[in-house]
């Protein structure tokens, strides 16, 4: 990390990453699990930033005005790719 391609690295990730891990933190609450275990942690991690996505999407839609028809035909063709 302290070479030039590095720190350029890390500011990328700063703004893509951990603007993500401070909404879930600050806006979700989820400074603390209350489980234990690898699995059920990655489980929960899952669930809060499936949710998040789908919650992004929907807003996206509804800014957008776009036909909810037309996403779904994009996300699969997507996910053909």
């Amino acid at each position: 990390m302290s070479t030039k391609d590095g720190i350029k690295d890390y500011k990328l990730r700063s703004k893509t990453v951990e603007a993500h891990n401070r909404t879930f933190k600050r806006i979700y609450n989820y400074d603390y699990l209350p489980i234990v275990g690898l699995k059920r942690v990655q489980n929960l991690m899952f669930t809060i930033v499936a949710s998040y996505n789908l919650i992004r999407l929907f807003n996206l839609i509804k800014v957008n005005k776009m036909d909810l028809h037309s996403v779904i035909s994009s996300i699969k063709i997507i996910s053909l790719t």
